[in-house]
């Protein structure tokens, strides 16, 4: 799949604009609404989703960032150090906004024990959402810079902010992403992942060749021939590519280890 330069440059300012309308609010009721805007278009403009997808399945330990000894108690936080991390947790959390299944005014008043709402959800901007969604449009604007500007199209394989540092692999090691996310997966586990995603492809044509290209990419890790294969898979891959973001980043880790 590929995308214009003029469809990433107004995803971009469409978030920025809903952003804008969140921390410009005054209503507590229109703020919830905004909340849930924000994790709509993430989800559904091919661009942020493609983007940002990543963040959303990132496993994450909500017990400890929320620590409660007793359910009626003060929730004591552990906001993670690393900004990936942090990111990943507010829009996990703001995705259960989006479905009704969490308070946003409540669980503030737990975590910042203030008088009113409006006190709690001020300190829940200043010190968690706002330098959280800063970083996350300063990386999209390195994205842009980097990859967008002076293209005609990009690629959506291109399109990809989520930090992967530290990482080395081997045919029989895990794949590592970012220092302190627990999220090892071994190379069979990978091409099996691939695999499975594959088959919630509706169409039984593109799912096929998507399938054989997985399997020659398999079967060429390791070897020169696998860059030839992965551009192959991402060429029959095209049209459902948000199914395979989460695993792209881990797939192109495997080019770095070509003999």
């Amino acid at each position: 799949m590929e995308f214009s330069n003029k469809e990433i440059l107004r995803a971009k300012r469409d978030l920025e604009n809903i952003i804008d309308d969140i921390f410009n609010c005054d209503s507590i009721y229109i703020y919830d609404i905004n909340l849930k805007r924000l994790i709509k278009i993430l989800k559904d403009n091919n661009v942020l989703n493609t983007i940002t997808n990543p963040y959303f399945n990132v496993e994450i330990n909500f017990n400890e960032i929320e620590y409660q000894e007793n359910i009626n108690d003060w929730i004591e936080f552990n906001i993670p150090e690393d900004i990936e991390l942090e990111i990943a947790y507010v829009l996990q959390r703001l995705q259960e906004v989006l479905y009704n299944d969490f308070n946003i005014l409540n669980f503030t008043h737990m975590v910042f024990k203030m008088d009113t709402y409006n006190g709690n959800i001020k300190c829940w901007n200043n010190n968690i959402l706002r330098p959280c969604l800063r970083e996350l449009l300063i990386k999209i604007q390195d994205l842009i810079e980097d990859e967008v500007t002076g293209k005609d199209m990009v690629d959506s394989s291109r399109l990809n902010i989520y930090n992967i540092s530290n990482v080395s692999v081997s045919n029989n090691s895990n794949l590592a992403i970012g220092e302190n996310i627990k999220q090892d997966i071994n190379i069979n586990e990978l091409f099996n992942k691939l695999l499975n995603t594959a088959n919630l492809i509706n169409n039984d044509e593109e799912k096929n060749r998507v399938i054989q290209c997985i399997n020659e990419m398999k079967d060429n890790n390791g070897k020169k021939s696998l860059l030839d294969k992965y551009n192959k898979f991402i060429e029959s891959a095209a049209n459902h590519m948000t199914l395979f973001t989460p695993l792209i980043p881990l797939l192109t880790l495997l080019l770095t280890n070509i003999k």
